[in-house]
């Protein structure tokens, strides 16, 4: 079997000495089984609901034991995701200055944060209304988006204000891709921790992610700019910061050679991390966020 994106190639087989392989094998079969069950009954089924059925049977430990296989079967088939009648569960919200038109309802964001569904096609065929809205923020927390969107942002700054609540998912990645091609003199910033996750979350919105490389390319966002944090917001003095783990430094020191090229401010950024041998959350900004963060984003626009 082999993973393919526009610069790399690799194979693998999903047989092999090692027990777990088999395990693995037989997991692909079962998710195989959903699927054809999804699309003979023409009802597109949940990601979740396929883990629990498995789950049931003893085929799966965890969420990510049906995702990999997915992205197996993915592969195997060379067909996107939705052609396999499998949903994503739906992770991103999104807030502020736009409008969604979807299915005979509207929903006005500046009203109430919007769940959005884990049906990736369905999302492309969303009409979007904007409201006036000078970017678009998008936010690896949801702790912090909350705070932004209960401070309404978009009254000092009309805006877009959008997170996946961590490691960003195809579907909210593909909102954001259907908003930029809707509105395309829109720019798009990145708000994220001040650590090697926060700048990995970053690249997998901008770069896209080779793991899922038949569907990840078409919701690339090449235009995706770092708002914060950035060193320059920091105090001096290293309070409310703390230490690199070793698992930061491996997570760097992947994204380094990755970045150098594309994006050498944020290579540049990382090697200040790595100098400092600190990070910082969000969170952990003195003062308020919404003043600092705006400013920056009129310096940047």
């Amino acid at each position: 079997m082999q993973h393919t994106s526009s610069k790399t190639l690799t194979r693998r087989s999903l047989i092999g000495s090692h027990p777990e392989s088999a395990e693995h094998f037989a997991r692909i079969f079962a998710v195989l089984r959903e699927c054809k069950a999804a699309l003979v009954q023409g009802v597109p089924v949940n990601q979740r609901e396929v883990y629990y059925r498995l789950k049931a049977q003893e085929l799966v430990r965890c969420q990510r034991d049906v995702s990999c296989s997915l992205l197996d079967c993915v592969s195997l088939l060379n067909v996107p995701r939705n052609a396999l009648g499998v949903l994503s569960s739906g992770k991103g919200l999104v807030s502020g200055s736009i409008t969604l038109h979807t299915r005979g309802r509207e929903v006005d964001c500046t009203q109430e944060a919007f769940a959005l569904p884990g049906d990736v096609e369905g999302l492309q065929r969303f009409v979007l209304q904007s409201a006036g809205a000078a970017f678009v923020l998008v936010i690896e927390k949801e702790t912090v988006f909350q705070a932004l969107t209960r401070a309404q942002l978009w009254e000092e700054c009309p805006c877009i204000l959008v997170t996946a609540r961590g490691m960003p998912d195809l579907a909210t990645r593909a909102f954001l891709s259907h908003v930029s091609k809707s509105f395309p003199r829109l720019p798009l910033f990145g708000l994220v921790d001040w650590n090697p996750d926060g700048l990995a979350i970053l690249s997998l919105y901008r770069f896209g992610s080779a793991a899922m490389a038949l569907e990840s390319p078409r919701f690339t966002l090449p235009g995706l700019r770092w708002a914060g944090v950035h060193a320059s917001w920091l105090q001096t003095d290293g309070q409310h910061m703390q230490a690199l783990t070793q698992r930061d430094l491996r997570v760097a020191q992947g994204l380094r050679e990755r970045l150098r090229g594309p994006a050498p401010h944020w290579a540049a950024e990382l090697d200040a991390m790595l100098a400092a041998g600190r990070k910082a959350d969000v969170e952990a900004l003195p003062g308020a966020l919404a003043p600092t963060l705006l400013e920056a984003l009129r310096c940047a626009m």
